[in-house]
């Protein structure tokens, strides 16, 4: 973990940003995925259902009005009727093998096929005696026809139109349990967005809150530290060994404070105990401390010196002797006139 405490501030917080980024990528696929299984989930309930059940209705209705012309040609009473009829009734085969055809191309599945197949057989029994008793109808046996109508056709017809029935009630059911499946992966689908959205924010959070720890915590240890040094408390270390710049800059709080403690304030109790020993050299040109430290010095060698030169020319009995004022200033000067003031008196 330490190489993430050693990465820049900038690149911990992009990292964090991408990672945001990332989630929120990872939540937008998840909401297109789910999307895009509506839709196909929903293409595949039209094309396999929906639409089978529209072709189903058509078959249905033209089967119905196919009786009905049939019926109509066979009670006919001129053979104008009956032909205009019996043409209908071709008509309305025509469109149910279409709507048949188009049925099929949908069939995906095993037991809608097996109940087409039932339904195929039970109009290829109920064609031959459709036309058997259009023929008995165009031959004047209106009676025959009628007969046969009522049996066999009868017969016949009903098992069609119980195929249709299975069929649509297949087609009914199927249809329903796709939409409850549909309704099913919705609502999965939804838990998941929620699950992944929550784990998300989760993370966002736990990161930011995190990145503000690892950044604003030793920041405050700084402020604290410099609160210290401006007490004139130069005890505290930060001791942060991150690469980073909060790393950095602890560091070099860390070295000023070891640079006050040990030359600045060391120098000054030196100067205090009267040890003038110590060379103070500027660390650059814009160093403000060092020159002013090297400048006490100086000015207190100076007096010394100063002085030493006086109390030797005292006891050598050189009392005309007196010491330069103007080379010091302030205190120093006036220490220096005192001493001369003295002697002239």
């Amino acid at each position: 973990m330490n190489w993430f405490f050693n990465l820049k501030v900038g690149t911990k917080l992009l990292s964090a940003f991408i990672l945001v980024a990332l989630i929120a990528g990872f939540v937008g696929y998840q909401g297109i995925v789910s999307l895009r299984a509506a839709a196909e989930s929903d293409t595949i309930l039209y094309d396999h259902n929906t639409l089978p059940l529209s072709q189903l209705s058509e078959i249905g209705m033209a089967f119905q009005r196919l009786r009905v012309n049939a019926l109509t040609a066979i009670h006919a009473r001129t053979e104008a009727q009956r032909n205009d009829q019996t043409k209908r009734v071709a008509e309305r085969r025509a469109d149910i093998d279409k709507h048949v055809a188009e049925f099929e191309e949908a069939i995906t599945t095993d037991d809608v096929r097996k109940a087409f197949d039932e339904f195929v057989a039970s109009r290829k029994e109920y064609g031959p005696l459709l036309e058997r008793g259009l023929a008995l109808a165009a031959a004047g046996k209106t009676e025959q026809a009628l007969a046969l109508w009522d049996g066999d056709m009868d017969k016949a017809r009903a098992r069609e139109q119980n195929a249709i029935g299975a069929l649509n009630d297949l087609l009914v059911t199927r249809a329903r349990n796709r939409a409850e499946q549909n309704t099913a992966d919705a609502d999965a689908a939804v838990t998941m967005m929620l699950i992944i959205v929550g784990i998300a924010m989760v993370v966002a959070i736990a990161l930011g809150v995190f990145i503000a720890r690892i950044i604003t915590k030793p920041l405050n240890r700084g402020v604290a530290m410099m609160q210290e040094i401006g007490k004139g408390h130069l005890g505290i270390r930060l001791k942060i060994e991150t690469g980073d710049e909060v790393g950095v800059l602890a560091r070099t709080m860390d070295e000023f404070a070891d640079d006050l403690q040990t030359n600045v304030v060391g120098t000054m109790q030196k100067i205090a105990k009267g040890d003038l020993s110590t060379n103070v050299a500027p660390k650059d040109n814009q160093d403000e401390i060092s020159p002013a430290l090297k400048q006490m010095t100086d000015a207190l060698r100076g007096l010394v010196t100063e002085a030493g030169m006086l109390s030797k020319a005292a006891v050598d009995g050189k009392l005309a002797t007196r010491g330069n004022a103007e080379k010091f200033q302030g205190g120093y000067r006036e220490i220096v006139q005192g001493v001369n003031d003295t002697l002239d008196a």
